[in-house]
């Protein structure tokens, strides 16, 4: 599902590895992806390639949104019944990083992500939007870029009558969308790992 929402521009291709730069830098301690790459200088070298196959993903599937061409702020956005499934991955350039990830890494994140979508299915069963990433460049943080990323949207699914979904694996980020309308509806601890799951909805308002 492609959103055109008002205030925010779809990331536009020659903005695309500043994007990739924006969300690497922005998850750069994320408890994620540091259980994805525990070594921090493996996790270095990644973290671009993960994120550019999400943006990658997104394009194909969803929408990929941000404050301008300087992508002060990017979030990207899947809706809840696109983007699943081996072909879906393989379009998103899933198969290519295969040999650059390794199997070891890879049967990790598939671990994770058969989890995240049996609490996402389990607790978020109707028609969503998914905010899968949404990062402010780290420079420009504490400047509003955050609510001018995400409040144009909420509008948005407000006026259509759609929920959103995330998931976080920090307790802090879970009071600050909490402030955006979004309610915990799962916290379940990730299997073989010392991470907490957190699922949440924000139903139109």
């Amino acid at each position: 599902m492609k959103m055109e929402v008002d205030g925010l521009i779809p990331l536009p291709e020659s903005s695309n590895e500043r994007a990739v730069d924006v969300l690497t830098r922005a998850f750069s301690n994320d408890a994620l992806e540091a259980y994805f790459f525990p070594d921090e200088a493996e996790r270095r070298r990644l973290a671009p390639m993960f994120h550019r196959y999400r943006l990658n993903q997104a394009r194909l599937y969803g929408t990929v949104l941000t404050t301008s061409p300087d992508v002060e702020g990017v979030a990207v956005w899947i809706h809840s019944s696109s983007g699943k499934g081996l072909i879906a991955t393989f379009r998103g350039g899933g198969l290519w990083m295969v040999p650059r990830i390794g199997m070891k890494r890879l049967k990790r994140m598939l671990r994770y992500k058969e989890f995240a979508v049996g609490q996402r299915e389990k607790y978020a069963p109707e028609p969503h939007m998914h905010l899968t990433s949404v990062a402010v460049d780290p420079e420009l943080q504490g400047q509003g870029f955050c609510s001018k990323t995400l409040r144009p949207v909420f509008a948005y699914l407000d006026k259509i009558g759609l929920p959103c979904y995330l998931e976080t694996q920090s307790a802090r980020n879970v009071s600050i969308y909490e402030h955006y309308g979004f309610e915990v509806v799962s916290e379940a601890e990730v299997p073989d790992s010392d991470l907490t799951y957190w699922g949440m909805v924000r139903s139109p308002q």
